[in-house]
């Protein structure tokens, strides 16, 4: 069976941008989409329970706290389940095949016992919160690659590739020159520092798919940054051990991936 996209829904705010994103992909990919919610464990303020702990009422406190989180869960069952509908309407309507999970369960478990079963995983933007941090952890723990969607829904046209001949993220590149997802796109390899001789062997392997691309040496990662807005989205490779390995540090990775607000590919 033909791998399909798992695409994590978190609230409504992010729908349309991650529908889009995802029709785009499945397009690219033909194939199918999975809309994965994952309902996790109630946090509940230690300050709820506070009259019932100075009594020391073990049993009021379970049955205060099983209460609250029955009324969590049926309240937010009801308006999830509603946001995978309106997904897989939205995928209706651009003639793409999805289906939903719901599960109640820590998010980045949920991905990593389904990963095996897709070829791709896309998430929503990063930006500074708590839940940003949680995202984070997703990114490193995965083994697919991501995609995070940006806030650009139309077709992508022109994208950079953070390349730097790693062996690793060459592996990663191949599996996606046998698809159709470069194709059609205006592309240019881009490498901080002075490595010419690097850049053109990537040429190389693109023009080995009927491919062709640009390079472009950068001098620092402010360049790259400021250089970056000029195309659609980013491809980039990451590892377990370390994001973006020899390009940039875990620092500047995670500046990145806040601050770049269009799409983002993350090849593994």
């Amino acid at each position: 069976m033909e791998k399909e996209i798992l695409v994590c829904i978190d609230n409504e705010q992010n729908i349309e941008k991650i529908c889009n994103n995802a029709i785009y992909c499945a397009k690219k990919l033909n194939t199918n989409l999975s809309f994965l919610h994952a309902l996790e464990g109630l946090s509940v303020d230690k300050n709820d329970f506070s009259a019932t702990l100075q009594a020391n009422d073990i049993d009021k406190i379970l049955k205060e706290f099983y209460e609250k989180e029955i009324s969590y869960a049926e309240e937010k069952i009801s308006i999830n389940k509603d946001l995978l509908a309106k997904c897989q309407e939205i995928c209706e309507k651009q003639g793409v095949k999805s289906n939903t999970l719901y599960l109640k369960a820590d998010l980045k478990e949920s991905i990593l016992k389904l990963e095996k079963d897709y070829k791709l995983l896309i998430l929503g933007h990063f930006n500074e919160n708590d839940k940003s941090k949680h995202l984070l952890r997703i990114l490193k723990a995965t083994n697919i690659a991501i995609m995070l969607a940006g806030n650009k829904t139309n077709d992508i046209k022109k994208v950079l590739i953070a390349y730097n001949g790693d062996e690793k993220f060459i592996i990663a590149l191949k599996k996606y020159l046998n698809t159709n997802l470069f194709k059609n796109l205006q592309i240019e390899l881009a490498y901080i520092g002075h490595n010419l001789d690097m850049l053109n062997n990537g040429r190389k392997l693109f023009l080995e798919h009927n491919i062709s691309v640009g390079v472009k040496e950068l001098k620092d990662v402010q360049e790259f940054l400021n250089y970056s807005n000029n195309f659609d989205a980013i491809f980039m490779g990451a590892y377990r051990d370390f994001i973006f390995r020899n390009l940039f540090s875990t620092a500047i990775s995670k500046e990145i991936i806040t601050n770049y607000k269009k799409s983002i590919f993350i090849l593994k």
